[in-house]
């Protein structure tokens, strides 16, 4: 009855609503945020309002489900509370049985109420366990977690995703929480669940089926869904095949009776992401550093310290994927080695060109021409060969005289 009133609710919301779509490539996308990132290297494919700020609703569980995976295992047990039989629906005490406070429940099934079912309650079970165990808030406990992973624009202010206007997130960050999600085998494990029968406490079975329509379909390994009124339908799902992984993240596309928008959405993309190529950067044999101090000894291995300004040299292609986001984010280093000898790395590679975006990162060797270092010291380099040769003469003048002297000695 609970879900047949929501179809309603949502249906008559479509209908009222003004819908609009972006088209790429002929492919029409309705969610207002999204990214699609390469899951091997990070790199960002696509892009819409990246960065911007965003609700991202049940999706928030996934830090709860990396916390308990962190902190428990499943064969652990965990205490039902009286906050979590105050949350709203979806809740296993409000839509299957109803849990007594102090009631003891594995963490599998918790684990599985929350990933699975996305249980509301099971989550506050979550933040209240670890809370008196930890000492401190959960909400302490999360942005801790969220900084350490990285989430440079997220922050969370319960486990669950209810509204709040300081609850926010981005959806470059989901995609990474996704990411960081799914290294962790229990959750992997659980999350590619389609359908599974759990047991209640009280002896009786019931049976979750996951929301998320993509799983097992075309290299779909495993998401999360959410929503809230202000939220819209959230998305975030991860695909492995054939080689290829990507990581999508769909935020505030529209949720209506038959819920296939923001699933078409995540579709859509990933058919687009697989059509793309990266495009040239940098050319291979480009000057990254037109005049770079290279530090040197005069003789390589000895002689005083030098400095020369020097052009560095590419000695391969850069590509990267084309778009508005990786431009605004590109960042680049240079790192040379220590010790640089000119003599013996003449035509090696003597430092790295790093590319960074975000949170994508790509080393490249450079080298240096040493032709004009070694041109630009000619005179002493010349003086030094003479100096070496004038040495070398004498040497061989007073050894030849010595043996001279000593085949006089022998005739007397």
């Amino acid at each position: 009855m609970f879900k047949l009133l929501i179809s309603i609710i949502f249906s008559l919301s479509v209908i009222f609503t003004s819908v609009s779509a972006e088209e790429i490539n002929n492919y029409k996308i309705y969610g207002e945020s999204y990214v699609v990132i390469d899951g091997d290297t990070n790199e960002v494919i696509l892009s819409k309002n990246a960065d911007a700020k965003m609700y991202p609703a049940s999706i928030s569980k996934l830090i709860t489900a990396i916390l308990l995976a962190e902190h428990k295992t499943k064969k652990d047990t965990l205490i039902f509370t009286s906050r979590a039989k105050e949350m709203p629906e979806y809740s296993v005490n409000l839509n299957y049985s109803s849990f007594d406070v102090g009631q003891e429940l594995s963490a599998d099934f918790v684990m599985k109420s929350i990933l699975i079912f996305s249980a509301n309650d099971m989550a506050q079970v979550v933040a209240d366990n670890l809370s008196d165990e930890l000492g401190k808030s959960f909400e302490e406990i999360m942005n801790d977690k969220l900084r350490e992973l990285g989430l440079k624009n997220t922050y969370f202010k319960n486990a669950i995703g209810l509204h709040d206007d300081d609850h926010y997130s981005t959806a470059y960050d989901l995609a990474l929480l996704l990411e960081a999600a799914l290294k962790y085998d229990w959750i992997r494990e659980t999350i590619s669940i389609k359908e599974t029968s759990v047991s209640l406490p009280n002896g009786s079975i019931i049976v979750y089926k996951n929301s998320n329509k993509l799983l097992g379909t075309d290299g779909m390994i495993g998401g999360k869904t959410g929503y809230t009124s202000r939220s819209g339908r959230n998305l975030v799902g991860a695909f492995e095949k054939d080689g290829k992984s990507y990581i999508i993240t769909v935020l505030k596309s529209i949720y209506d009776s038959e819920d296939s928008y923001v699933f078409n959405d995540m579709e859509n993309l990933k058919q687009i992401a697989e059509k793309q190529e990266k495009a040239l950067l940098y050319e291979k044999g480009s000057v990254v550093s037109e005049s770079f101090p290279l530090e040197y000894k005069l003789f390589g291995f000895f002689g005083p310290k030098k400095v020369a300004q020097v052009p560095l040299i590419l000695n391969d292609n850069v590509y990267m994927y084309d778009n508005d986001y990786n431009k605004q984010n590109l960042s680049t280093n240079i790192y040379l080695k220590d010790n640089i000898n000119i003599f013996t790395d003449f035509n090696k590679p003597i430092g790295t060109f790093e590319v960074l975006v975000s949170d994508s990162k790509s080393s490249y060797n450079l080298s240096v021409d040493m032709k004009p270092i070694i041109l630009s010291n000619i005179l002493i380099y010349t003086l030094s060969i003479l100096l070496i040769l004038v040495i070398i003469i004498l040497i061989m003048i007073i050894i030849k005289r010595i043996r001279g002297k000593k085949r006089v000695k022998r005739i007397f």
